[in-house]
């Protein structure tokens, strides 16, 4: 049986033109895999001529950007579009890139315009009119297993950068039906071992996708069962090789509130019994789930797009909004991502629960900057005119 209306994109980079210590081959087989399975007329049956597949050398930026453009003149509302991504997620100076074959690094930066921004990736999937698009995400890998560990085995440093939150919440604006799934949350890495074929996520998103232990919806792979089988069987496997050493890794659903169920693929090639509707939703879903409001995931999407929201990695991050305000400068230690928004997420060493932020530095330079909420035990260096919420500590002069 032929899943008729299903487009994918499948892009896997394992090899780097000009940053070979990025490569990480694995990557690649996770590509073809899940490609395939998509392929396959006995398990999604997505057409093969509606699968492209993109490894390596062929994943270059501008063959992706080419990829997604064609994709947005022959998808309509009513087709279905799957994205896989594995490889690395950098930052450059101007925000979160998707790594390219050919992108280059300058002090641990991506060069601009030598992999796929996030403000590009949005803009191609504003164009893509598929009212059921699933993205996944493998973009934040652990460093290799090494061979000496595998009596022990202790992971090594950890590269890459996984999908920020406020990106997975841009992205459900793009357009009806999106859901993202990414490999882990924000703040953890990917999991993969030389000794294995396919990193630990991709390997339980095929065995899903195959239908394995997950039940037929009318014929259907429903997204939320495949992500509760993802979830589940990834977090076990890491936790069972990996948990002596405090690897956690859970992959993470963005949704927005009151999404639709809806089929990701055929089940094992079965004969489709009717469209899915809400008695196919499961009784509960668990995991590492965020519900985003249609309203802040388009308030962040014009954000991003607009150039008010521009956060670089690292310690130094510049251009952020906070609220409905602008901060011209903040200084986070090594804390990459803070929303203080009122989403899910703050990350780093806030402590969200007590809304209050810890051995924080917070530069808010000239007039009318602000800082909100609580930010005591906080140094804030103030012009005249600025806005605090209650309870900071402010110091005019920082020795």
């Amino acid at each position: 049986m032929t899943f008729t209306n299903g487009f994918a994109l499948v892009i896997g980079i394992g090899t780097y033109a000009n940053t070979p210590k990025l490569n990480v081959p694995i990557t690649a087989q996770d590509a073809k895999e899940i490609a395939e399975v998509l392929k396959d007329q006995s398990k999604c049956g997505y057409p093969a001529q509606q699968v492209t597949l993109l490894n390596d050398a062929e994943a270059t930026r501008d063959r992706i950007l080419q990829e997604l453009d064609a994709i947005a003149q022959k998808v309509s509302d009513s087709d279905t579009f799957f994205l896989f991504y594995s490889g690395h997620g950098e930052y450059g100076t101007d925000g979160y890139y998707l790594t390219t074959h050919d992108t280059q690094l300058e002090n641990k930066k991506v060069v601009t315009g030598t992999g796929i921004s996030e403000k590009e990736l949005l803009e191609k999937l504003r164009a893509i009119k598929a009212k059921r698009t699933f993205l996944f995400f493998n973009a934040c890998h652990s460093g290799e297993i090494s061979p000496r560990s595998l009596g022990d085995e202790q992971p090594e440093e950890n590269t890459g950068s996984n999908i920020p939150d406020r990106l997975s919440t841009a992205l459900l604006g793009t357009g009806e039906g999106r859901v993202v799934i990414t490999a882990c949350r924000e703040t953890q890495k990917s999991y993969f071992s030389p000794k294995e074929d396919l990193t630990i996520f991709a390997d339980i998103l095929s065995e899903g996708l195959r239908g394995r232990g997950i039940d037929s919806r009318k014929g259907y792979i429903s997204a939320f069962d495949l992500y509760e089988h993802i979830y589940t069987n990834v977090k076990q496997e890491v936790e069972k090789r990996f948990g002596k050493f405090g690897a956690v890794q859970e992959p993470e659903l963005t949704i927005l509130k009151g999404v639709g169920v809806m089929a990701i693929a055929l089940h094992r090639g079965k004969t489709p019994e009717g469209d899915l509707s809400e008695s196919d939703r499961p009784s509960s879903l668990g995991g590492a789930v965020r519900e985003v409001e249609p309203s802040e995931s388009q308030q962040t999407l014009h954000q991003i797009l607009s150039g008010e929201i521009n956060l670089a990695a690292g310690r130094d991050i510049q251009n952020v909004t906070i609220g409905k305000s602008t901060v011209v400068t903040q200084h986070f230690g090594d804390v990459n991502n803070i929303n203080t928004g009122g989403g899910d997420y703050a990350g780093g060493n806030i402590d969200k629960s007590q809304t209050t932020y810890n051995r924080t530095e917070v530069v808010a330079s000239g007039d009318r900057s602000v800082a909100t909420r609580n930010a005591q035990g906080t140094t804030i260096i103030t012009g005249d005119g600025n806005i605090f919420g209650n309870g900071n500590v402010v110091q005019k002069n920082v020795p």
